[in-house]
């Protein structure tokens, strides 16, 4: 049996693309099941089975057809492993007790293939998301130091689950995030056994919800101040990117006018997506250009410019497509100094290598591992500052920086539906198809306004 991936020519959508779909080849018989995801033939690379980079959403894309791939294959597996459970139930039933190896019976070998913590192997090697995987793993760990490989999973029932929460209240206070992401984990498994029919589908207990108290991640107006005078103070006579504090002040800074990117998503970004240019004011009806036989001139020369850096991408977190306008001049140098001798293909951040090939795992190790050092150097910054012991509360992390941006954004009465779609969150249908979305104009206004507030 072969399972692959292909883009299925010869269906074609209304706008020329075509399905991917899952091919399962098995002795010459092939079944082709759709994914969610469609592609152009010119962004489809045949050989690697992949949507290339020429396409805008390629990451989101191929890590959809990767989960989708992996679910069809934890399918088949699950099929497979249920019949050769059958066909051993069968064989006992036909062979003699000392035909068993050293008296272990096929009962015994088929309850702990069955087992919760296989069930629970099967949950993680079905997820796509690699920050999701690495929950699921730490619950693993935590549940084999406890419980070993568990039940089986027919033999799953309500003292298991009680066992569970007990050990869970004894080991974690009610407030810790971790008996929040045991125990969510946990339920989440307990659906997926039932939804692959590894658990019985009649069983119906659940663990408890435990509350998360979502940690305090907002920066007053005078905290921020403090950063932003620390790092236009200290690069009044230039800066360079060897210079690590200065780069950790400047790449809080420039998180905040790049509307709060997630750390994994600026990270990804790449010289050639940035777009320069100058944009003006929308022309008002009363200065709108003569219709007479003689027109004037647009008038661009009489409107407000602003030059202003511009790229899309999208959140690794949702896929959702972020557009980011923002007004170059406050981050003039910053953007000089991360973009000058680089070629186009290179990162804009020094996280990644452009010349290295990274694994899923080496990518989020190195990705923490750089935000980590460089929210060290952050701290170590403001905190010489002198008025900082007095003022700062928390230690601040470059996930701080996002919420500074909503925050400042909603201070200047943005509709919320807008700061939405400027940070990257899920949008509903009503905001997508009928709210009005901001225009170019007005992003860059918010981006100029916010270095207004706080610029010293």
């Amino acid at each position: 049996m072969k399972i692959s991936k292909e883009l299925f020519t010869a269906k074609k959508y209304a706008d020329g693309s075509s399905p991917v779909m899952i091919r399962i080849n098995h002795r010459g018989i092939v079944k082709r099941i759709c994914t969610s995801i469609k592609c152009d033939i010119n962004h489809w690379n045949e050989e690697k089975e992949c949507v290339t980079d020429k396409d805008v959403g390629h990451r989101h894309k191929n890590e959809e057809i990767e989960a989708a791939m992996r679910r069809v294959a934890g399918r088949i597996q699950d099929f497979l492993d249920d019949c050769l459970s059958r066909q051993l139930d069968n064989l006992s039933s036909l062979l003699p007790e000392e035909y068993c190896t050293e008296g272990q019976s096929v009962e015994i070998v088929r309850k702990e293939a069955t087992s919760f913590l296989s069930i629970i192997d099967k949950k993680i090697e079905s997820t796509g998301s690699l920050n999701t995987k690495r929950g699921y793993n730490t619950f693993r760990k935590y549940f084999n130091k406890r419980f070993g490989y568990g039940p089986c999973g027919y033999d799953i029932n309500q003292k298991f689950v009680y066992d569970v929460v007990s050990a869970l209240e004894k080991d974690y206070p009610a407030d810790s995030s971790m008996r929040h992401l045991i125990g969510s984990r946990f339920n989440a498994i307990l659906n997926f056994g039932k939804a692959n029919a590894l658990i019985p589908a009649s069983f119906n207990a659940r663990m408890p919800k435990y509350r998360l108290l979502p940690g305090d991640r907002n920066l007053s107006e005078d905290e921020l101040r403090i950063i932003f005078n620390t790092f236009y103070s200290g690069t009044r006579g230039g800066f360079h990117i060897d210079d690590l504090r200065m780069l950790s002040l400047s790449l809080f800074i420039l998180d905040i006018a790049f509307q709060g990117l997630a750390p994994v998503d600026l990270a990804s970004l790449k010289i050639n997506d940035l777009r320069f240019s100058t944009i003006y004011a929308p022309i008002k009806p009363e200065s709108a250009p003569s219709m007479s036989a003689n027109p004037t001139s647009s008038g661009k020369e009489d409107r407000d410019s602003m030059e202003v850096v511009a790229f899309t991408t999208l959140r690794k977190k949702t896929g959702q497509p972020v557009s980011v306008i923002a007004c170059l001049k406050p981050i003039e140098p910053i953007i000089k100094t991360l973009t000058d001798g680089k070629a186009p293909d290179d990162y804009l951040i020094p996280c990644f290598v452009k010349s290295k090939s990274y694994s899923p795992e080496r990518c989020q190790n190195r990705l923490a591992n750089f935000f980590y050092k460089m929210s060290v150097y952050l701290n170590e910054t403001i905190n010489d500052n002198r008025q900082a012991p007095h003022l700062f509360k928390n230690k601040v992390t470059y996930y701080f920086a996002r919420h500074a941006y909503c925050n400042i954004v909603d201070s200047l009465d943005i509709p919320r539906h807008i700061i939405q779609n400027l940070v990257g969150h899920r949008s509903t249908v009503l905001e997508k198809s009928y709210l009005r979305p901001i225009s170019n104009w007005e992003q860059a206004v918010v981006s100029r306004e916010i270095f207004r507030i706080l610029m010293p």
